[in-house]
């Protein structure tokens, strides 16, 4: 940030509000209840390498997909651009 920036970066648009990572995640999340979701942000912030964070988010997506599974929704795939969106199997 350079010197003449004041308050910090503004997010703004569809993903304004949103954290980053992989893709799908924040489809992963709509599956989460608030308490899980606060449990892994602290999780992540408290992980001291990006290695860490990454068996978090596998570990993380692996139980998400369980769950969508069993209400028969199907997660985009990682790395998708799918990002908010579930798909409903009938």
């Amino acid at each position: 940030m350079g010197p003449h920036m004041k308050g910090g970066m503004q997010q703004r648009g569809p993903h304004a509000g949103t954290t980053g990572g992989p893709a799908g995640a924040s489809v992963g999340q709509q599956l989460m209840t608030a308490e899980e979701r606060t449990a892994l942000q602290q999780k992540m912030r408290s992980a001291a390498t990006p290695e860490e964070r990454q068996k978090l988010a596998e570990a993380t997506r692996t139980e998400m997909q369980k769950r969508a599974t069993e209400k028969g929704i199907t997660l985009p795939a990682p790395g998708t651009a799918a990002r908010g969106q579930l798909n409903h199997s009938h």
